[in-house]
């Protein structure tokens, strides 16, 4: 059984910071150039070097799973073309090269490629989806609270011995950190407890890239149904 990453700890969503620097891979095209650009540059706007040298470390692998699609998109189309040309076709569900087109979707799908690459990378975070809140989204009660959320991380910390290890605090700052995705996803609605439950908003088009160039995996953290996860094949 594959250990779990826990760096998540580090931020929710991180959709400013990670536009910005899937903007700047996509017009440089190369890492150590975007890492100049956060870290002498300043490129995030933080005040400290160390801090933004942080934050381009952690985005930087969670993009490291990102399709290229999902790159071009959250650049905002910026070097899509020019992308898919460095990089050929971004892969497919079944493995075979697809051609790539994002000029349908919106920024308004931001939120979700973020919450389905985050899940991609963190297997925790995709267990929490799919296992969690999908199936309370799907089979009720519709809601999100707290002591569900340990109790997730409690269950799974037996079949983990590194969760298990993890300090009482970690634990903690696991358990906020879902929540805020879950709440900067679209998927967790109110301004306290009990949140209500909701799918993250989703383009039809945005749909349709999962579907066709997308791991079987992504319909499942986009809280899609059986019926349209079916459709999907």
């Amino acid at each position: 059984m594959q250990p779990y990453r826990v760096s998540f700890t580090f931020g929710g969503l991180l959709r400013a910071e990670t536009e910005t620097i899937a903007t700047l891979y996509q017009e440089l095209g190369d890492w150590q150039a975007v890492r100049v650009k956060v870290e002498k540059d300043g490129a995030l706007g933080k005040t400290r070097r160390s801090s933004s040298f942080r934050y381009y470390r952690e985005i930087r692998e969670r993009l490291s799973v990102a399709y290229a699609w999902e790159r071009a998109a959250l650049a905002g189309g910026v070097g899509a073309a020019s992308a898919t040309e460095r990089a050929g076709r971004a892969a497919g569900a079944d493995g075979a090269d697809l051609p790539v087109d994002v000029t349908a979707l919106h920024e308004s799908d931001h939120p979700a490629i973020l919450l389905a690459l985050t899940a991609r990378y963190y297997p925790l975070v995709g267990e929490f989806l799919r296992e969690l809140v999908r199936e309370r989204y799907m089979h009720g009660p519709r809601v999100l609270e707290t002591h569900v959320v340990r109790a997730f991380l409690s269950d799974k910390a037996l079949q983990h011995p590194e969760l298990a290890r993890t300090a009482d605090s970690t634990k903690d700052k696991l358990r906020t950190v879902l929540m805020r995705i879950c709440r900067e996803a679209g998927i967790a609605l109110g301004r306290r407890e009990p949140f209500e439950l909701d799918r993250p908003r989703t383009s039809a088009a945005l749909i349709h890239l999962y579907c066709t160039q997308g791991q079987p995996a992504d319909p499942y953290h986009l809280l899609l149904s059986d019926k349209e996860i079916s459709a999907c094949r």
